[in-house]
């Protein structure tokens, strides 16, 4: 970001594959393509229902029976639930419940829109004095 406006903007496809679903515990596989170029990375990763991950700090789900407890921004921030309405995105309709967290001291602001019976994220965004990252779930297989 130069003076509040986008200096440059750069897409990443990010294709996550679940390898293992046991005892609270979720394990997969991402994989980064940053387009139009040849840049990609793997990574392997797992993540407790709790929040606890391994391998990554990024999370596709959430527990939705304690969403604020088993979801926190990289540096532990914490969530508020903003309230719970429908969210429509390339042709789909879910049920989904909004949280978010704002610092307005650093400028940080986080936002996540979760499918409200499973907890799967559906939006996430990041946004502060330097940057901005949006990630929105695209489809299931």
């Amino acid at each position: 970001m130069r003076n509040g406006q986008p200096s440059q903007s750069v897409q990443v496809v990010m294709t996550t594959r679940v390898t293992a679903v046991a005892a609270g515990r979720v394990s997969a596989a991402t994989t980064f393509q940053t387009v139009g170029t040849p840049l990609r990375n793997n990574s392997v990763w797992s993540c407790t229902a709790t929040g606890n991950c391994t391998g990554t700090s990024a999370q596709f789900w959430v527990d939705p029976a304690n969403p604020t407890a088993s979801f926190h921004g990289a540096h532990g921030e914490p969530y508020t639930i903003n309230g719970h309405s429908p969210y429509s995105y390339g042709g789909h309709t879910w049920d989904a419940t909004t949280m978010s967290y704002n610092n307005p001291q650093t400028g940080w602001q986080l936002f996540a829109v979760f499918e409200t019976k499973t907890g799967l994220i559906l939006a996430y965004s990041e946004t502060s004095p330097g940057q901005q990252v949006h990630t929105y779930f695209k489809g299931m297989r």
